[in-house]
């Protein structure tokens, strides 16, 4: 991929990149479902749904990020999607020839990651916990939560032997 031929420029980078940017904005529309449709009656639901009918874009956008810590229950933030989507992204490296869609697709999955590495490190295990397994019925121990972690790090890093 990053092998570019003399004189001849790679578009394919430049859409792959494109994909990636595009992608780590659309994971973080799960925010916007929970404000807007899944907790509409929380405080900061109201005051976002309240900026976006006075159409003040910029206000509702900041609330939301400088909230996001407080939203737990979010769909594109647990265990059995990240699973499914790892899945998904094996698909589309390996039945696509669109590098946007790869782009999009590993760049989302990565931000997943990022997050929760980030909070593993900051010692935020407990809301790593509920973030990631609020659907099953059972927690799983910090061990298990970091393993997996680990693995699902492991499955990205393989993906990304399939864009070489």
């Amino acid at each position: 991929m990053l092998r570019l031929p003399a004189g001849n420029w790679g578009w394919y980078l430049i859409l792959f990149w494109l994909g990636a940017g595009f992608g780590t904005l659309l994971i973080d529309l799960d925010h916007w479902f929970y404000v807007l449709v899944t907790f509409p009656q929380e405080g900061t639901s109201i005051v976002v749904r309240k900026f976006l009918k006075e159409r003040r874009w910029r206000e509702a956008t900041q609330i939301l990020s400088q909230n996001a810590q407080e939203r737990i229950k979010l769909p594109f933030r647990n265990a059995p999607f990240q699973i499914f989507f790892t899945i998904f992204c094996f698909w589309v490296l390996t039945s696509t020839a669109s590098w946007f869609g790869k782009g999009m697709a590993m760049a989302m999955l990565l931000q997943l990651l990022r997050e929760e590495i980030v909070l593993l490190l900051k010692g935020r295990d407990e809301f790593l916990c509920q973030r990631l397994f609020w659907l099953l019925q059972k927690s799983p121990t910090l061990k298990q939560q970091k393993f997996f972690v680990i693995l699902m790090l492991l499955f990205f890093l393989g993906l990304n032997l399939l864009l070489i």
